[in-house]
């Protein structure tokens, strides 16, 4: 289904969804990502078919991976030092939001951890395990006695807007779903609350710098940081055009925890986006596609191969299907490059390709989107960041599926830049006969140059004026 997520966000308002509270607790802030997905996309239906096919070891790993590298890294949680600045970043090795531009000298630092995979996680650094633990014990606990406090009016009002959802937009996370996503948040906020609290007391700190604001264990944090004054900032971390969390139709801010500035690509992701009065967007490009580009130069683009960007969708997946029979007779070498989110479950999320003995399906990340996109001539997707990163290079022939979602990347074809297809011949069409490809002008607006020097500027500005807008 397509996204239509101006709809929503004008359900959202009509129905005064951001004035919701439960047991006093306003919630939707934290909901409404998780509400929208499952009333527009089929995500949540694909992670819970995932979910339900892995056994209990599988399931429960990753708490029992944290809670060793908690106990590890608990020296960690509190012996901070004063410092301007809390980056809180997410990748451990090389994070390509944060390590592809160096801080200014005169910034003093600190970065915190918010991500709780294992892999991501370092015992000689900040991190949030702490609260991590603490949260999910207390929900655990509480969902299995069947204590947590009902709040009747509120599940009423619940059950009611899962059947709204469902008469505007066909379907809905059920209201029970929504209530224990409550529960979370509760839990996580209080946990979060206090810890970050002593964080900004014992720091100091005048500003904050995330990634994907929209993460349920910073809400509290930039709770904290808004009574005590300090700013907030958010680094775009993929495509934000028709995405629910960057487009507001309640312009009133009502229980919204949004960052004070937006550090975007390019100017053009701004202008697709509807944000609250109180959060002010600034181009200032990507460091990390920068460095990867320059990086690549020694890498050679392979003519004959089509690198696929998949949709876990039956219809995406039989016209790839037949136009894999059509391409590799020809001479096509044929990649599948799974989403990292997707790895896990590939063949349930794609039956059919899967099965496919001509296609190479790369899962390992080690190489990075760039790679593929440097490598491989034609690039074939629907709905993806990958479309207008493609747009960094000359060479790429974009191919754009369009008998599914493509929300994301129709303005490329707008643009003239990309071409659509609906059927296996006119994709192995538009293979074979490329345009000629020239995007100077859009990518100056997708991309903004110089952009380690630009947000180097930025955050000097704001420290001249003692981190105030």
């Amino acid at each position: 289904m397509e996204k239509d997520i101006k709809s929503f966000a004008e359900f959202e308002y009509r129905e005064r969804l951001f004035d919701r509270t439960y047991l006093g607790v306003p919630y939707w802030q934290a909901l409404r990502f998780v509400v929208c997905e499952g009333a527009l996309s089929d995500r949540l239906i694909h992670d819970n078919k995932v979910y339900k096919n892995k056994n209990f070891v599988q399931r429960n790993s990753l708490i029992l991976k944290n809670f060793f590298l908690f106990f590890k890294s608990i020296g960690k949680q509190y012996n901070f030092d004063e410092t301007e600045l809390i980056c809180f970043t997410h990748n451990k090795i090389k994070d390509k939001f944060f390590d592809y531009w160096k801080m200014p000298a005169q910034i003093k630092s600190t970065r915190i951890r918010t991500s709780f995979d294992p892999k991501d996680i370092s015992t000689n650094e900040y991190n949030l395990l702490l609260i991590y633990f603490q949260a999910n014990i207390k929900f655990r606990l509480k969902r299995k006695l069947n204590i947590n406090k009902k709040d009747q009016n509120e599940l009423r009002f619940l059950r009611n807007l899962e059947k709204k959802i469902k008469l505007n937009f066909g379907q809905s996370i059920t209201a029970e779903e929504m209530e224990q996503y409550i529960y979370h948040y509760i839990e996580i906020y209080r946990v979060s609350e206090k810890y970050f609290e002593k964080l900004f007391n014992k720091t100091k700190c005048k500003a904050i710098l995330v990634v994907c604001y929209y993460q349920e264990v910073l809400y509290a944090a930039y709770d904290v940081a808004k009574r005590k004054n300090i700013l907030i900032m958010e680094l775009q971390h993929g495509v934000i055009n028709n995405h629910e969390e960057y487009w507001f139709e309640d312009l009133r801010g009502n229980n919204n925890l949004t960052p004070d500035y937006l550090l975007a690509f390019g100017k053009k992701h701004i202008e697709w986006t509807q944000l609250l009065p109180t959060t002010k967007a600034v181009s200032i490009g990507f460091p990390y596609q920068c460095f990867k580009i320059k990086e690549l130069e020694y890498l050679s683009t392979e003519e004959k191969t089509v690198i696929i960007y998949p949709v876990a969708k039956k219809e995406f997946e039989i016209i790839i299907n037949e136009f894999v029979s059509l391409a590799v007779p020809k001479g096509y070498r044929i990649i599948v490059k799974l989403h990292p989110n997707e790895v896990d479950g590939m063949k349930s999320r794609y039956p059919i390709l899967s099965e496919n003995s001509d296609i190479e399906f790369i899962t390992r990340q080690s190489e990075g989107i760039y790679y593929w996109l440097k490598l491989g001539r034609h690039h074939v997707m629907a709905s993806t960041t990958v479309g207008l990163e493609a747009v960094a290079f000359n060479h790429t022939n974009i191919c754009i599926a369009e008998n599914v979602p493509h929300e994301q990347t129709q303005p490329l074809m707008d643009w003239g830049i990309a071409r659509g297809f609906s059927s296996a011949n006119e994709l192995m069409n538009l293979i074979q006969y490329p345009i000629s490809t020239e995007y100077s002008e859009v990518r100056k607006a997708l991309w903004e140059n110089n952009a380690e020097k630009n947000i180097q500027k930025f955050l000097m500005d704001l420290r001249s004026n003692n981190w105030r807008r």
